[in-house]
């Protein structure tokens, strides 16, 4: 178990390999193999020979290597992606440990059969489908103990943790440490815990409001920290927190646009500090149908204004007072469509 979390806290840093091929994705295993056969470090290929199976994914990233390419090239709708989608072989995962499987047996001069690599991988996945039918009430998805509430996800993060790295997580500040372990532990909960596909977690956090997967391992890594130093979790308070910025995220549902507005395409959002509010963002949208642009603000309303040079100077720690400014000239009272 610990193994599925080999990259659990590697919180420097979410870095890229150097030596990714970025522009050229393969289209098929062939391609995939021609591609790493020149693009992998000949250190690299070693330990992928002499790597059982089962292991082979802990040499990449983001599961414990620095290996970057093969990540980029299984992403959703990609040329392999897509071409593995046809073989029924689905998600990011497994479509790198089925390419590092085929790559081993041609670093090691064997007869690769394909169709024998993906077989059991989709077979496992259509035994992971059946599970996912009874999710949320199931403590274990593909072989991994998903924790309850957030109490249980303290007691098994202190059985897979060793002492010396919660003395890391301790050292840090506990906003550096949950911006900085967002792509690394933070993907790892996401992923391990199922918490966007759906577990008995997520319906716990559904159950406190919270739905948003990111949300979720946000909350866990804050509140794991301040376990971790005997501090008060405030969760109610980190759980308002997230409705309220979903609240002010939210554009305008076209039956609340003004009647005069023709429709309306919400282009850009500004996300800015408010000393009144705590938060803001300013959602900004072109019409059809009449020149300038409609500005909706969930605290200030609605505005339209002439041209977009007036948001010229809508940055930094001024944005507020300039909005202000901006609204008072040019809100509109509506009447909705």
């Amino acid at each position: 178990m610990k193994n599925l979390f080999v990259v659990f806290f590697l919180i420097i840093g979410y870095q890229k390999s150097l030596f990714a091929q970025k522009d050229k994705i393969p289209s098929n295993i062939e391609e995939a193999i021609q591609l790493l056969s020149v693009d992998v470090p000949d250190e690299l290929k070693l330990k992928i020979k002499n790597t059982s199976d089962d292991s082979l994914l802990q040499l990449v990233e983001p599961f414990g290597g620095d290996y970057f390419a093969l990540f980029s090239w299984a992403v959703k709708d990609s040329a392999l992606g897509n071409y593995y989608k046809e073989l029924k072989v689905y998600g990011s995962e497994k479509i790198q440990d089925v390419v590092l499987r085929a790559f081993k047996r041609y670093l090691n001069g064997e007869p690769i059969n394909h169709e024998q690599i993906v077989l059991p991988i989709r077979l496992a996945q259509e035994k992971w489908e059946e599970e996912y039918k009874v999710r949320f009430t199931l403590d274990s998805l593909k072989g991994i103990y998903i924790p309850k509430d957030l109490d249980d996800c303290f007691r098994r993060l202190n059985e897979l943790l060793r002492d010396s790295t919660k003395q890391l997580i301790k050292s840090y500040k506990e906003d550096k440490f949950v911006n900085e372990a967002h792509l690394t532990t933070g993907m790892q909960l996401r992923n391990n815990w199922k918490l966007w596909v759906g577990s008995r977690l997520t319906l716990y956090f559904n159950n406190l409001g919270i739905y948003h997967a990111e949300d979720m391992s946000g909350i866990i890594l804050r509140s794991y920290h301040r376990y971790l130093l005997g501090r008060d979790l405030m969760l109610e308070t980190q759980i308002k927190r997230y409705k309220y910025y979903w609240t002010i995220s939210k554009k305008p549902e076209v039956e609340n646009f003004p009647s005069n507005s023709g429709d309306l395409d919400f282009y850009k959002t500004f996300f800015y500090k408010s000393k009144r509010y705590g938060e803001g963002a300013l959602h900004i949208a072109d019409s059809d149908t009449l020149k300038g642009l409609w500005l909706f603000d969930y605290h200030l309303g609605w505005a339209k204004i002439p041209n977009e040079e007036l948001l010229s100077g809508l940055k930094g720690k001024n944005f507020e007072r300039l909005l202000k400014k901006l609204y008072k000239k040019y809100r509109i009272e509506i009447n909705k469509k």
